[in-house]
């Protein structure tokens, strides 16, 4: 099922990568370019996804996840919306891989360092 995002009766319209803040643009461009040490990098230490309930925890556990749900699996990522919504930023991108087709919305939490600290998939 696909949701549209909207904020205070917004719906959608930024589909620029340059909009976004720089590490969820190298979170697409790294996964686009199969680079798995770019793609880790995005991530605090300490980051947190969770991908419909599983979740994985530090940097180990993110780059299995990163082998079995995306870069390992050739996804590629197109973005369809972006918006902030109670500080997190949310994204929609059309994805295609060897596992899922589709549009999904991705949360984000950044930390003050700017890299990702949560990443929620639903």
């Amino acid at each position: 099922m696909l949701a549209l995002i909207c904020f205070g009766g917004y719906c959608g319209g930024v589909t620029d990568l340059s909009a976004l803040p720089a590490s969820l643009r190298e979170f697409i461009e790294a996964t686009n370019a199969a680079e798995p040490l770019r793609f880790l990098a995005v991530f605090s230490d300490e980051a947190i996804i969770d991908d419909w309930g599983r979740k994985f925890v530090g940097h180990d556990e993110i780059a299995s996840w990163d082998q079995t749900d995306n870069i390992g699996v050739r996804a590629q990522f197109e973005l369809v919306d972006y918006a902030v919504l109670a500080g997190d930023h949310v994204l929609r991108l059309r994805v295609t891989s060897d596992r899922f087709n589709g549009v999904g919305t991705l949360r984000f939490t950044l930390g003050s360092d700017g890299l990702i600290t949560a990443l929620v998939i639903s």
